[in-house]
């Protein structure tokens, strides 16, 4: 098992996203790296605070006064793109290497 128990959080509520050094809910993309960290463990949702920084021609967040709520041209590229990379950093294959033996001095 690669994480222990009591890892994680029941909640999401430890959970932050930000685009472009703005605050944002992104509901596929919270899915996203719940589901990664699920393959490790059921139970428990990731900590993370999570930095995107797009171009600005990709964004509209113009849909809410808050502006918390956006619209992501290729969302679900990115979506995919982030579900890929947190279950290449989750696993334990990815935090292992081959050790290379020294040359003879």
């Amino acid at each position: 098992r690669a994480v222990a128990d009591g890892v994680g959080r029941a909640e999401g509520d430890r959970q932050f996203f930000f685009v472009n050094g703005r605050p944002v809910d992104i509901p596929k993309l919270a899915r996203a790296a719940n589901d990664a960290w699920r393959r490790l463990e059921l139970k428990h949702k990731p900590a993370l605070i999570l930095e995107f920084t797009l171009d600005r021609t990709e964004v509209d967040v113009n849909l809410a006064p808050d502006k918390r709520e956006l619209v992501i041209e290729r969302e679900d590229s990115l979506v995919a793109a982030l579900k890929d990379l947190l279950t290449n950093l989750w696993t334990t294959d990815a935090r292992s290497f081959t050790a290379t033996p020294l040359l003879p001095l």
